[in-house]
């Protein structure tokens, strides 16, 4: 399915003031800074205004031997839990200077771990964990546009 022809919009921001090293700014999940390794970052939940999905521009500037893994994560209605969405994580991400995009779209063609045939859903996050890395700060932000 080719996604030319839809109209899209940046994620808009869900709240003031978000964990360490976000923005309210439109479209910025997480702001492009440095950050320590070995810790995750969660963002707070995205309220979707009827989107059927989304593209995370996942950029590094420097990771050293550090690994980070992006993913999306859906709000369970019946607990109010997370729950990862199936396959929409990327894998170890190690380059540095680099932009990865996950894409999540109902009927798109899957590629494991950059483009995933799902529907977003109501309520999600985005949680960024840094992994296995030497002392160096990790600098990376994480974008988002809806599909619609």
């Amino acid at each position: 399915m080719s996604l030319a022809s839809h109209v899209n919009q940046h994620v808009p921001a869900p709240q003031a003031a978000w964990a360490a090293g976000t923005s309210n700014k439109n479209g910025v999940i997480f702001t492009y800074t440095a950050r320590a390794e070995n810790a995750a970052y969660t963002s707070d939940p995205i309220f979707n205004p009827g989107a059927k999905g989304v593209r995370l521009f996942i950029k590094i500037a420097t990771i050293g031997t550090t690994t980070l893994t992006v993913k999306i994560q859906v709000q369970n209605p019946l607990d109010d839990g997370w729950v990862d969405l199936a396959d929409a994580v990327t894998t170890a991400l190690t380059a540095d200077s680099t932009t990865t995009l996950l894409t999540v779209y109902p009927g798109v063609d899957e590629d494991a771990n950059l483009e995933i045939s799902s529907h977003l859903g109501p309520v999600w996050r985005v949680v960024a964990t840094l992994n296995d890395g030497d002392t160096t700060p990790v600098t990376f932000g994480v974008g988002a546009s809806y599909l619609l």
